[in-house]
């Protein structure tokens, strides 16, 4: 497809192997690692003229690992349905979606104070959404920035992603650890800017 634009990100040879060949490597060896795919999305964005009527995704190396769907897969979604929706989900953790209120309320059961930090964001850059009241379900809740969107999701993606990295330098969420149950430590920032495609669909 011409318009189709999917990209999937690598931090080195080890993960640029993983690369599905269908994809576009996306280069962010040198990119800050704690903020993970989020940083390479802005970058593209900032980087580039998007076209409505385009398909772009931007995908971690772990896609397929995470959701069992090939690049292929996704393609032959596209050409079926491309015509009629402007993005698709290939969310992974379903069970996760299905439970909670929304990816915000299950982000604070995973990593308390999450909820907290970005209804602060949202409310500092005067963005009326309560998240303690915000109902999402599978048409609008994602994990992982596993999104296949037209270049209108992004140009809005794009618009609330500076205001939230702008936020988190400013508030320095970069030290703001979390501490999971399986013990794994990371910046908070992590976690809530995978769940900002909630706020845009």
């Amino acid at each position: 497809m011409k318009n189709l634009l999917l990209h999937q990100i690598y931090y080195d040879e080890s993960s640029k192997r993983l690369i599905d060949p269908v994809f576009i490597p996306l280069d962010n060896c040198n990119g800050p690692p704690e903020w993970f795919e989020f940083y390479p999305i802005l970058r593209y964005l900032e980087a580039n003229v998007l076209q409505d009527n385009y398909w772009y995704g931007f995908l971690s190396p772990k896609f397929s690992q995470k959701t069992g769907i090939e690049g292929s897969q996704i393609l032959n979604l596209l050409k079926k349905f491309g015509e009629k929706a402007d993005v698709a989900l290939f969310s992974p953790s379903w069970d996760q979606l299905a439970y909670f209120k929304n990816p915000f309320e299950q982000g604070e059961f995973c990593h308390p104070g999450l909820l907290e930090i970005a209804q602060d964001f949202l409310n500092t850059n005067l963005i009326k959404c309560n998240l303690k009241s915000l109902v999402t379900y599978s048409s609008t809740a994602v994990f992982s920035n596993f999104v296949v969107a037209k270049g209108s999701y992004w140009k809005e993606w794009l618009r609330l992603g500076i205001m939230f990295y702008e936020y988190a330098e400013r508030v320095n969420l970069g030290e703001t650890i979390y501490l999971d149950a399986a013990n794994k430590r990371g910046p908070m920032k992590t976690f809530i800017q995978e769940r900002l495609p909630s706020i845009i669909l």
